[in-house]
């Protein structure tokens, strides 16, 4: 049939996105909101691209989504973990804070490892050559990423 008419519309096209983008959220309502799941975990990660504080912008509409798809969500929050983002780890108004106030327990606070090392190894680099490494390093990503 869609040979037949040449193409594909907008109607049809956005009936094959409810389907595409609805299944997978109707699985995860399924898991999280399963008896036998009784806890749940969040990870962000890549929150800050080129200045823009990503979860920042998305908090309210992830907390909109996790209601949506399942009431009793902050009931099985026990963690979050980040990156070691300075927007995602801010003690007032970092993601992290922010997320763990929806939080109806206590909710274990997970700052990832391989960013905490990248801290101190960042220390000791500064140490052996001035800096020099980082800053070569640093321009050639950011000539990869145009």
């Amino acid at each position: 049939m869609i040979a037949k008419l040449g193409g594909i519309n907008d109607t049809l096209v956005g009936r094959y996105v409810r389907v595409i983008v609805g299944h997978p959220l109707q699985a995860l309502t399924t898991i999280v909101a399963s008896v036998d799941v009784w806890v749940l975990a969040l990870s962000f990660d890549g929150s800050t691209h080129r200045g823009t504080r990503f979860m920042d912008i998305r908090e309210t509409m992830i907390v909109k989504l996790l209601y949506a798809l399942f009431m009793g969500w902050i009931r099985k929050l026990i963690g979050v973990m980040m990156d070691g983002e300075k927007t995602n780890m801010g003690h007032r108004y970092g993601v992290q804070v922010r997320m763990v106030t929806y939080a109806q327990f206590k909710v274990v606070q997970v700052w990832c490892a391989p960013h905490q090392l990248d801290l101190q190894v960042h220390l000791y680099v500064d140490e052996i050559d001035g800096g020099a490494w980082v800053k070569k390093t640093y321009e050639v990503t950011v000539y990869l990423r145009r």
